[in-house]
């Protein structure tokens, strides 16, 4: 939608909403610097992009390891029917403080979806595995027979204002989601696939996760979910 090279033509600051609807033939969205410079971006809403592949593409036109994370503003997200899409951010976004006002995730209908959150590359991984989305409240995932985690395999993320969660018709998902009653947080950790087992038995006994789970309010969170056990 936004070429590489004519990033440096555009001036989208003061940009707060970016609603697509049947895109059908859009592969990508924004290049990594581009998504840098939106800065009062608010919502973004993406519906039957079938062709969709990625949100973010990386171009390399400046040194990423000293950026800041993306989407300062963001409050809402909602992706539905895009069939090719299979990552939305990367987890270095959050790691370098972006997507810090999201107060609203809702992904649906996205067949080849697997992770929300990626690592690109181990020059991507930080030591700091802990990840908080301070105001996030309503999280929807739904009908993503593809997904697999929330979050890369061995990271960890923290919900203290969640509210309203919906994980539905998501078969793979090996994320498990805990709470914790004293601070009212939710967590989300990726679990890695246990290695030796015969590929029968994995598919007999897959990786505890919560399951199905339809959230309103914190009481519903704290009788459906498990309690959270610090590793």
């Amino acid at each position: 939608m936004f070429p590489v090279s004519i990033v440096q033509l555009l001036s989208l600051q003061n940009l707060t909403t970016l609603r697509l609807y049947n895109c059908e033939r859009l592969a990508h969205l924004f290049s990594s610097s581009l998504a840098r410079n939106l800065l009062q971006l608010k919502m973004i809403a993406i519906e039957n992009c079938k062709e969709l592949e990625q949100i973010i593409v990386e171009d390399h036109t400046e040194d990423d390891h000293v950026q800041l994370g993306l989407f300062l503003n963001l409050s809402f997200i909602s992706v539905y029917g895009c069939g090719k899409l299979k990552t939305l951010f990367p987890a270095v976004t959050i790691a370098r403080s972006g997507l810090q006002k999201l107060k609203t995730l809702i992904v649906e209908s996205s067949s080849q979806l697997e992770e929300l959150f990626w690592l690109k590359d181990e020059a991507d991984m930080t030591s700091h595995r802990e990840m908080v989305l301070p105001q996030l409240k309503e999280l929807t995932l739904r009908n993503l027979a593809s997904l697999v985690n929330f979050c890369p395999v061995g990271y960890h993320f923290i919900f203290p204002s969640l509210s309203r969660l919906v994980v539905s018709r998501c078969p793979k998902i090996t994320t498990r989601f805990s709470v914790v009653d004293q601070n009212r947080s939710v967590h989300a950790e990726a679990e890695a696939p246990q290695i030796g087992k015969e590929d029968v038995d994995m598919e007999q006994s897959p990786p505890e996760t919560s399951g199905e789970i339809s959230c309103r309010d914190f009481d519903d969170l704290r009788k459906q979910l498990p309690p959270y056990i610090e590793k």
